[in-house]
C-alpha cells in the first residue's frame, strides 16, 4: 500500500529527478503516482491546495504533510533509507553535492525553458557566458549532474 502520493508528469525533469532518487533510496514502491497537469499561465486550482506554487514534484505523505519541491523531497527521501546517503552528512562533502545539484537544477530550468519557448534574453546572456567558461571544473560537474541527476551527486 503507498505510503506517500506524489503529484507527476511523465514531461517534468524535476519529477523525474524525484522518481530516481525514489528508486535510488528504494522507495519507489511506497510512492502512488498521479498524473497532474500543470501550466506556467493556468493555475491548478487542485494542486494549489496542497502546493501554493501550483508546481510539480509535490508529494503528500500519509499525515497529509506536503513537501514539495525537488530537493526538499530528495533530501526527504534520503532520510528514509538505511543505505548509502545522497547527500553526505558531513561537511566538506554534503556541500559538494549540494552545489552539484543545484548546478544540475539550473542548467535542467534553462533546458525546459528553451523546449517551452520561454527563454528570455537573459538566458542568451548567460548561454553565451557558459559557451566561453567551459574549463572551469564547477561547470562541468554541473553539465554531467544534468545528465546523470543524482548519480554525481553520490560521487
Amino acid at each position: 500500500m503507498p505510503e506517500m502520493l506524489l503529484h507527476w508528469s511523465p514531461r517534468s525533469p524535476f519529477v523525474r529527478k524525484v522518481m530516481i532518487a525514489a528508486h535510488e533510496c528504494g522507495l519507489a514502491d511506497r510512492i502512488e503516482r498521479v498524473r497532474t497537469v500543470v501550466a506556467a499561465a493556468t493555475p491548478n486550482i487542485e494542486l494549489m491546495k496542497e502546493n501554493p506554487q501550483s508546481r510539480l514534484p509535490t508529494l503528500r505523505l500519509a499525515d497529509g504533510t506536503v513537501v514539495y519541491d525537488s530537493p526538499v523531497i530528495c533530501e526527504y527521501f534520503d532520510t528514509l533509507h538505511g543505505g548509502a546517503k545522497l547527500f553526505p552528512e558531513s561537511f566538506p562533502e554534503r556541500l559538494v553535492a549540494l552545489r552539484r545539484q543545484s548546478l544540475g537544477d539550473g542548467g535542467t530550468a534553462r533546458a525546459a525553458e528553451r523546449r517551452r519557448g520561454t527563454k528570455s534574453d537573459v538566458v542568451d546572456e548567460y548561454d553565451e557566458h557558459i559557451r566561453g567558461a567551459r574549463r572551469w571544473p564547477q561547470l562541468r560537474d554541473g553539465r554531467v549532474l544534468c545528465v546523470r541527476v543524482l548519480g554525481v551527486i553520490r560521487g
